[in-house]
Parts: C-alpha cells; structure tokens; sequence
C-alpha cells in the first residue's frame, strides 16, 4: 500500500509538471523529490499542488472546497464496513473494537489544512505507519540488534498502531 501511494505521488507530480513547465523545472531540476514515501516529501506534494491550483484558482481555499467532515466519516465507513467480519477483524478483535469505538481516529479539522496534509495527531499515526512499513519491508523485526528499547515499548500506542487505523490514513492521504 505505500508503494502504492509512493506511486501515486510521483504520477501527480509529473501530471502537474506536465502542464506547467516551470513547475517541471523547478521540482525536477531544482528540487527533485525522492521516493516520495516520507510525510515531508508527501506534504511537498500537497503544497506544490494547492501553489498551482492557486495560480489559477487565486481565491482557491482548501478548507472551503472539501468537505473534510464528508471524507472522514466516509473513510471511516467504509474501512469499518471493509473490514466488518472478516478475518482481520476477527484475528484483532481489540485493535478493531478500539478502532470502531474511538472518535478520534481521523477529525475532519486535522487533515488537507491550509500548510498541511496531515495536522499533530495525524502526523504521529502516520510515524507509525512508516516505522511499520519500513521494519516489514526491509524485515528488520528479524534483526535481534534492532528490538525496540522497553523505553520505545512503554511510549509506544498501541491504539493507534493498527492495520485499521493505517488503511483509514491511506483513505485520506
């Protein structure tokens, strides 16, 4: 899935780059992106983008023309109405308990922000989410010299370090 969405960064970068040229130079001359997986890069992106619907657009206002509340609840359903008895659900009934009862998973206010992809909240779940994509992708939970720390253990939340809470930022990012 962040492969995926690494994939889709880069195809709206030379969407944009394909209809305007200085924009092109800028972000492939200038200022080439890398793989586009990290939150700084993916929130590069977002600016680069709201920059060029304004240059069009100039009273274009993010907060104005999405409806944030719509996309989160509809997000949230439809991860909620995905997963609903299957065996995921089943297999982490208490992450999926948690994630169906928490109000707090996305808030329409704390993402697609005027300077922002993703506000506070949101930026620490998606932390989790690459830490996560990065140990199983590169498989270092096999690595003995790389088990977290019981600092890291007793930091860590785990209410929000769940496969339901990452594929309901995957539907917003």
């Amino acid at each position: 899935m962040t492969g995926f969405q690494e994939q889709k960064m880069k195809c709206i970068c030379w969407e944009l780059a394909t209809d305007d040229y200085e924009y092109r130079y800028k972000r492939f001359s200038q200022k080439p992106l890398g793989e586009c997986s990290s939150y700084d890069e993916k929130k590069i992106i977002y600016k680069d983008l709201l920059e060029l619907i304004k240059k069009y657009k100039p009273d274009f206002d993010v907060a104005v023309e999405l409806d944030r509340n719509v996309i989160a609840s509809g997000t949230l359903s439809d991860i909620k109405s995905l997963f609903s008895g299957s065996n995921v659900s089943t297999w982490a009934q208490n992450s999926f308990l948690d994630f169906t009862t928490d109000r707090t998973v996305i808030v329409a206010n704390q993402f697609a922000a005027k300077d922002n992809l993703l506000e506070n909240i949101p930026q620490d779940k998606y932390a989790l989410l690459y830490a996560h994509r990065n140990r199983s992708a590169h498989n270092t939970l096999s690595y003995q010299e790389n088990l977290p720390t019981l600092k890291m253990l007793f930091k860590s939340n785990s209410k929000d370090d769940n496969y339901f809470v990452r594929f309901t930022l995957f539907g917003i990012d």
